[in-house]
């Protein structure tokens, strides 16, 4: 790390240690402890749920147009803002398909970890994804109402987003008194 920091200063790491004591000990595991977690990392790179091939292009974000009103009610407009829109999305989302699109999309992608909703859109609007599998699952288990509960108490308008496969046309969710066809 420090080498790709600094390529201009030489480094070189002397390690001295007697032999069969505790020093080399610790010395050989942590080698052993490095070494079998690059191997793992490999392994799970191999069984990633998105390719790491994927098209990276993006397109050019549509620009948003924001008007303000004067005193006199007349609309000030301002010219064009040069910043892609930006959204904060939940670390654990990148599961999804929905980051990739937004970014191919041209939106600036924040990953955070975040304790209230899965998307932030501006800091009024708050986002809760759910698959219709989760949902069926949240109906049953009363999270969903405690989740959008939180989200209603820390942002002004929250957002209940159900992403359905499009593979199954038809599908009806059993979550308990709400029966629901998509």
């Amino acid at each position: 790390m420090y080498k790709a920091c600094n390529p201009e200063h030489d480094l070189r790491i002397y390690v001295l240690m007697y032999r069969e004591s505790n020093e080399e000990e610790r010395y050989l595991c942590s080698l052993r402890r490095e070494q079998l977690a690059f191997e793992q990392l490999i392994r799970e790179q191999g069984t990633l749920l998105t390719s790491r091939e994927y098209d990276t292009a993006r397109e050019p974000p549509p620009k948003l147009k924001l008007s303000k009103s004067g005193r006199d009610g007349r609309s000030l407009d301002q010219p064009d803002s040069e910043e892609n829109p930006r959204v904060v999305v939940d670390m654990r989302e990148f599961n999804s398909e929905l980051p990739t699109v937004l970014y191919k999309r041209g939106t600036d992608i924040v990953p955070a970890t975040l304790e209230v909703g899965d998307y932030i859109l501006s800091p009024h609007i708050a986002v809760e994804r759910k698959s219709l599998d989760d949902l069926t699952q949240s109906l049953h288990s009363g999270r969903v109402f405690k989740q959008i509960d939180q989200m209603l108490r820390n942002y002004k308008t929250t957002i209940l987003l159900v992403e359905a496969n499009t593979k199954n046309d038809y599908r009806k969710i059993n979550g308990g008194p709400f029966q629901v066809c998509f």
